[in-house]
């Protein structure tokens, strides 16, 4: 059992049975290490995965959590590690039985706020890959992250102060297009976009 005082939740989705399962992120209390909390609904269990990179104890958050719509059983989720100078954006993939995680850093970026990994094989345009916003120092940035490999493809960074939020993707199979759209701020608090 994980002691809730212990987690910094933000985010949640739901398992193939459409029961809630959040992603958090923790102290482990034995250990002292930050790690990536998967916690079940109705006290069904939760899944502790310590991040250690080069023996490196940095401070996780975990912002956004997706099961994905194909067929596989599959989750994404993004944040970052590390505050200040130390700090990277992270994509993980993790198997849906919650018996590993494949989790990749991205110096470009500070911080994932969130990510897009709906995936719709029905769709005459769809794509591969996820597409994540954040920030990196004062800039916003959208990156596009191989989804097989979950090597960065591309990113853009705002050249003016700006935090990207959330990104959604929108299909129009009437129009035969799709966009993704992209909400945020400025650190000042003076424009919302």
């Amino acid at each position: 059992m994980v002691d809730p005082a212990y987690l910094n939740n933000y985010t949640l989705t739901f398992d193939r049975n459409d029961e809630p399962v959040s992603a958090a992120s923790m102290i482990e209390p034995r250990t002292g290490w930050h790690s990536i909390v998967i916690v079940q609904a109705n006290d069904r269990g939760a899944y502790i995965f310590p991040i250690t990179i080069d023996h490196e104890n940095l401070e996780i958050e975990v912002r956004d959590f997706h099961r994905l719509k194909d067929d596989t059983d599959t989750y994404v989720l993004c944040g970052s590690r590390g505050t200040g100078a130390t700090a990277r954006a992270f994509v993980a993939v993790m198997r849906g039985d919650y018996s590993s995680m494949q989790f990749i850093e991205y110096p470009e970026a500070d911080k994932f706020y969130s990510i897009w990994a709906d995936y719709d094989p029905s769709f005459i345009y769809s794509f591969d890959g996820f597409f994540a916003c954040g920030t990196k120092g004062t800039a916003g940035v959208i990156a596009s992250i191989d989804d097989a490999t979950l090597q960065l493809r591309a990113l853009h960074r705002t050249d003016e102060n700006w935090e990207y939020h959330k990104v959604i993707f929108k299909k129009d199979e009437l129009a035969g297009r799709f966009r993704f759209v992209v909400s945020g701020r400025d650190p000042e608090y003076t424009r919302i976009g």
